[in-house]
């Protein structure tokens, strides 16, 4: 912008006074802009400039900071004045170039420097002009100082599909973001903090980033490599229950083909942590089902599990026996029916406290024997009160081994007494036909004496049958006693057939 300037001179002539007005003088403006980071000062006595032409220190290369007017308002350079002009970068900037803003008003030519300028641009530090009309010139400055990457991270073992990287550089007004590439994959593309990556195939592969500013410098390339795994592990089992069990615990061994953590549910429900060996308590009776899947560095899960079903039963059945031999048995082998509830699928026999299997006859001798039986269910519990059965084996007749009276000279008023080896069927000798005893018979001649058998058992164990005749015995005559087969033990042998004779007297 040009300005006129007019002045009031005083002249003294003889007393008297002239008042003059001097031709306006040209006055003229300098427009100074600043592009990128530095400072734009004058060297000449003007000095319309000041100290107040600069950006600040970072500003980003190719943008104007500062646009600054000198001459105005208070100082107007004249016309034709000698005018130095320093420009001065800030720190990590180069100075390339005084130009023209590209308005319409005149650029400056710094035809007074050394050397002096030839074009429209002038690579001196030092622009050295005259103002023979309004200016107007750039000072542009470039950031010389590459940006400085400060980290990078990502993913720190094989992953199984997309891998995600961070990073970041150095503070730096200029930054303009950042380039990335995988080698092998794509080439350099603008990127951000957060790039994700997801190669196709399996294999190991390198990450590469760098830092860009406002003047194309890029950092030093910072890389990561890792590795993608997108095959599953296989879990392998190795031990555990199958089948009913009687436990309400439980215990399992596996491994997988690659190092891998584990992923546990017992009957669908998650179980945390899990690690071969794993250990289950106080689980509840029925059916469960484990199943443990590995879980690869990568977090590639096992699609199969390896898988185990089983049954806690911790009941024990319970058992009746069916059949059994009667208390007192004269026969030589001994069958037993048994039944059980409660699931029970097998048994366990003794005979005479000693094991034996169980469903067969079993050949046993004379006397007291025992057989319990105990009902077994597939998970192994025993029924711990088994059902019991105590018999006795007697295949020995009972003989007779004292009688009365015997001999001469018997009492006309006596009873007849047989005394038997062991115990008899009370019913087998008390029994009787038209009022005759069948068992025990008193006869003279071929005349049956008729009478009343009782049969007792002494408490010092005598076993004693007594025949009361229903009447007196005649004197003088010779009477006959038979015992006979019809007499049985409690197991059913029969005493053999005895008979002797007495006479009374008279």
């Amino acid at each position: 912008m040009r300005r006129l300037v007019s002045a009031l001179v005083t002249v003294g002539v003889a007393g008297a006074s002239v008042v003059l007005t001097a031709s306006p003088a040209s006055a003229y403006e300098v427009r100074i802009s600043i592009s990128g980071a530095g400072q734009v000062t004058e060297t000449t006595p003007a000095n319309l400039v000041g100290n107040t032409c600069t950006t600040s220190a970072n500003n980003p290369t190719g943008v104007v900071g500062v646009t600054c007017l000198a001459g105005t308002p208070s100082g107007d350079y004249g016309w034709n004045w000698d005018v130095d002009y320093v420009a001065t970068p800030k720190s990590g900037y180069r100075f390339v170039r005084w130009e023209s803003d590209g308005t319409s008003r005149s650029g400056v030519i710094c035809d007074r420097s050394t050397p002096a300028a030839t074009g429209t641009t002038y690579t001196g530090s030092v622009c050295k002009f005259r103002t023979p009309y309004d200016l107007q010139l750039r000072a542009v400055f470039e950031d010389v100082t590459a940006p400085s990457m400060t980290s990078l991270s990502g993913p720190s073992g094989p992953v199984s599909g997309s891998a995600t990287f961070t990073f970041a550089a150095a503070a730096d007004p200029t930054l303009t973001g950042f380039e990335c590439r995988v080698l092998g994959i794509h080439d350099w593309v603008s990127c951000s903090s957060g790039r994700a990556e997801a190669p196709a195939g399996n294999g190991t592969y390198t990450f590469e980033v760098r830092a860009l500013d406002a003047s194309g410098n890029r950092s030093a390339t910072s890389t990561w490599t890792w590795a993608v795994d997108r095959v599953p592990p296989e879990t392998t089992p190795v031990s555990g229950p199958s089948g009913a069990v009687a436990s309400t615990s439980a215990s399992f061994a596996f491994h997988s083909n690659e190092q891998a953590t584990y992923t546990c549910t017992l009957d669908n429900v998650l179980l945390s942590p899990c690690g071969s060996p794993h250990q289950l308590t106080n689980l509840t009776q029925g059916t469960h089902v484990f199943r443990v899947a590995a879980r690869d560095v990568a977090g590639n899960l096992d699609p199969t599990p390896a898988q185990w079903t089983w049954t806690v039963d911790t009941v024990a059945p319970d058992t009746q026996l069916t059949s059994a031999p009667d208390a007192i048995s004269r026969a030589g082998s001994a069958a037993f029916g048994y039944a059980s509830t409660g699931g029970g699928t097998g048994f366990v026999c003794t005979l005479d406290g000693v094991g034996v299997p169980c469903a067969i006859p079993y050949v046993v001798g004379d006397g007291a024997h025992a057989f319990t039986v105990a009902a077994r269910d597939a998970a192994g519990n025993v029924d711990p009160s088994p059902a019991t059965h105590s018999w006795t084996v007697d295949t020995t007749a009972p003989t007779v081994t004292s009688r009365t009276p015997t001999g001469r000279r018997v009492a006309t008023g006596s009873n007849v007494t047989a005394t038997f080896s062991e115990a008899m069927r009370e019913s087998t000798v008390e029994a009787r036909r038209d009022g005759l005893p069948l068992a025990i018979t008193l006869s003279l001649g071929r005349t049956k004496v008729g009478g009343r058998v009782t049969y007792a058992e002494t408490a010092t164990g005598v076993f004693r049958a007594v025949l009361d005749p229903t009447r007196r015995l005649k004197p003088g005559k010779e009477y006959k006693v038979s015992v006979t087969r019809k007499s049985l033990d409690l197991a059913g042998n029969a005493v053999p057939a005895t008979s002797w004779r007495f006479r009374t007297r008279g």
